[in-house]
């Protein structure tokens, strides 16, 4: 169980780095505080379910349709399009690496939930995190 939330975290560090390389600011504005979660640092005990605890707001399956439409509109950019990856994010599609190191779709889509996409980290919704993340595991299946 360490060795799988290490690979994660190895993984969300390689992510990050490849975010920034992209020319992605990861620093908050002076007025924000950035949390643990944006940073990539995600501490132990912080729960990174895409579920809203405080209302306990469940999301229904992913639609893959509409994940496959989100994607194109927001993480295309970085990931190339159908995953196919680019020099400013990784490739997404028939790719082990994101099945290793995540080793399920709601781990992909609690990273997704939190820290994408790039430009606004954390501004997807439940849904559309859910969705996103369906259609990328569909890819990185492949």
């Amino acid at each position: 169980m360490q060795r799988r939330v290490f690979s994660i975290m190895l993984f969300a560090a390689a992510l990050t780095t490849t975010i920034s390389a992209c020319g992605h600011n990861s620093s908050a504005p002076s007025n924000v505080k950035q949390s643990a979660r944006h940073s990539g640092n995600v501490p132990k005990n912080v729960k990174t379910s895409p579920y809203n605890a405080a209302d306990n707001t469940k999301v229904s399956p992913p639609n893959i349709t509409t994940g496959a439409k989100l994607y194109a509109s927001t993480c295309q950019s970085c990931h190339g399009k159908n995953g196919a990856g680019t020099s400013q994010g990784p490739k997404l599609a028939a790719s082990p690496t994101v099945v290793s190191r995540f080793g399920s779709e709601t781990a992909l889509e609690a990273f997704v939930a939190h820290n994408m996409p790039a430009t606004d980290p954390g501004s997807l919704t439940p849904q559309q995190a859910t969705n996103v993340s369906g259609y990328v595991w569909g890819l990185a299946k492949k």
